[in-house]
Parts: structure tokens; C-alpha cells; sequence
């Protein structure tokens, strides 16, 4: 399995390379702080369950927003519409996976497949995303020159 992993980074280019791994980088580092943050709000407020989560949510957004901005696509983070379109990236993402969770039923996949499915396209729609429309620095740079 490690081999044919390295056999598709070899695949890659050196510039790509590192953007995967800052992408995932950033992923696991905001998955971290969601978990941190909202458990840490359960402690002192669990009968919030649901804000907890949106606020760990938020949070986690926007600290992954300058995350990718500055790691992993390497763009100014305040330029343009750029937090616009990721914004929308994000929203495109959150739509594709309630579509998916609630498709699922119809087509007879398991919640369990469900969420497996989500968690393995949803990663890689928002790195396409990110990469050619969000963050993508000739959009970046027409942005930031008007």
C-alpha cells in the first residue's frame, strides 16, 4: 500500500506535493481543534449540544481558511472574493454530503457506507475546489488589481 501511495506523489508534481500534504496537514489540524473546542464547550454547557457544534464549526472554518491561505495554496488571505468563493466551497461541500446522507435510504447504502462515502469524496471535492476556483492565484492576483 505505502508503495503505490509514494508511486502516485511521484505522479505529482513537487508543487502539488506539497499542497496534499499541507491540505491534509491543515485538515487534521482543524478536525482538532473542532474536537477540542467542542468538547471543551460540552464541559461547561452540555444541554447546547447543537450551538457547541456550530461554534466549533465556525471556528474551525476560519482558522482553516487562513490555514490553507497561507500553507497550503500560499495566497494573501484578505484578497478579493477569495473568502467568498471558499465560503461557497465550503457550503458546495456541507450540501454534496447532506445530499449524500440523505440519499443514501433511497438507494438502500447503509448510514455507516454513507458516511465512509462523505468522508472520502468530500476531501477531495474541496481540494479542487479550493485549488482551481477559491484559492487559485491568477484569480487571486485579478482580484487583488482591481
Amino acid at each position: 500500500m505505502g508503495s503505490r501511495f509514494n508511486g502516485f506523489l511521484r505522479i505529482l508534481d513537487l508543487g502539488v506535493r506539497r499542497e496534499v500534504i499541507a491540505y491534509v496537514f491543515t485538515g487534521i489540524l482543524t478536525s482538532a481543534l473542532y474536537i477540542i473546542i467542542f468538547n471543551t464547550l460540552q464541559h461547561f454547557a452540555p444541554e447546547a449540544r447543537h450551538i457547541n457544534s456550530n461554534i466549533s464549526f465556525i471556528i474551525a472554518v476560519v482558522v482553516q481558511y487562513f490555514a490553507h491561505s497561507k500553507l497550503t495554496f500560499r495566497t494573501r488571505a484578505l484578497v478579493g472574493g477569495q473568502a467568498v468563493r471558499f465560503s461557497l466551497a465550503v457550503t458546495i461541500g456541507f450540501i454534496i454530503s447532506i445530499s449524500i446522507i440523505a440519499l443514501a435510504p433511497l438507494f438502500q447504502i447503509s448510514d455507516f457506507f454513507a458516511s465512509v462515502i462523505v468522508t472520502l469524496l468530500l476531501p477531495v471535492v474541496n481540494f479542487v475546489l479550493f485549488k482551481f476556483w477559491a484559492f487559485d492565484n491568477k484569480r487571486v492576483s485579478r482580484d487583488s488589481s482591481r
